[in-house]
């Protein structure tokens, strides 16, 4: 049984790609959740799909899965605090992605922002190749790698060693922000981290480079940052949404509920 919804009954109509969550209204207990595409609400195909053997722990994680496996939108940005499980989420459906046999997307194109944490905390340069100068930035990608490839026995997997198998199989490659104008990326998932750190400017030139591909971005709109010190509208990242929000060709979603421990989750409260 089944109650066919209208979009007549809804007050507010959706924008392309949202979810919506529908409770019945003889029994407020049953919830039914669907996403809103090409002028309906859709059932989802992806609730039950575990991408890298990665369990959803939440509903919101569950949606988060929906919008990144759905080929058929190139932009996908996640946004959340510290802790929410963003970055976990995008590389384990862009592994899984990479890794299908009949997949057209060939690598995943590791992107991040090269700003320190304050002024004050300036190493200076950095010598070495480019994987040398960034291995510290991605530790967001190597920790992650090390919870996603945990083995079965949970012996510990270094997540510096990971990234350099994945780049020297050519599954994986560090895109330096500063050589960016001229390139183009094509049959890859471009997974861009910390992009409130980026300004309309920046985030435009990287967008621009997406070709037959995917990007999937992430960020905290509510961190503050030395490079847009005046007004956070100004985010490269809070732009894209906003600008994107009822593109048939994008997904957004704010995930709320922070996994990395409950000390942190205690944090955000108190703070």
């Amino acid at each position: 049984m089944y109650i066919q919804v209208k979009l007549k009954d809804i007050k507010i109509l959706p924008y392309e790609n949202q979810f919506v969550i529908m409770t019945s209204n003889i029994n407020p207990k049953k919830k039914a959740i669907g996403i809103f595409k090409n002028n309906k609400i859709q059932k989802l195909k992806y609730q039950d799909y575990n991408p890298s053997k990665l369990i959803p722990r939440n509903l919101e994680q569950k949606m988060a899965i929906e919008l990144l496996m759905d080929d058929s939108i190139p932009l996908v940005s996640l946004a959340g605090v510290a802790g929410v499980s963003k970055t976990l989420l995008q590389l384990s459906v862009s592994l899984d992605k990479i890794m299908q046999n009949d997949s057209k997307y060939k690598k995943i194109i590791l992107v991040k922002p090269p700003v320190s944490l304050d002024k004050d905390f300036q190493t200076g340069f950095k010598k070495g190749d480019l994987f040398s100068k960034y291995i510290n930035t991605l530790g967001s990608i190597t920790s992650n790698l090390e919870v996603l490839k945990e083995d079965n026995y949970n012996r510990h997997m270094n997540g510096i060693r990971l990234l350099e198998g994945y780049i020297d199989q050519n599954l994986m490659e560090i895109c330096s922000l500063e050589d960016l104008l001229g390139m183009s990326y094509n049959n890859c998932i471009i997974l861009a981290e910390e992009m409130q750190l980026m300004t309309k400017e920046n985030i435009f030139a990287l967008l621009t480079r997406l070709g037959n591909s995917r990007i999937f971005i992430n960020g905290d709109l509510c961190q503050s940052s030395r490079m847009i010190p005046k007004d956070p509208r100004d985010m490269g990242l809070f732009h894209t949404i906003d600008v994107f929000k009822d593109s048939v060709l994008s997904g957004h979603l704010k995930l709320e509920t922070i996994q990395r421990s409950e000390f942190v989750s205690e944090l955000y409260k108190v703070w």
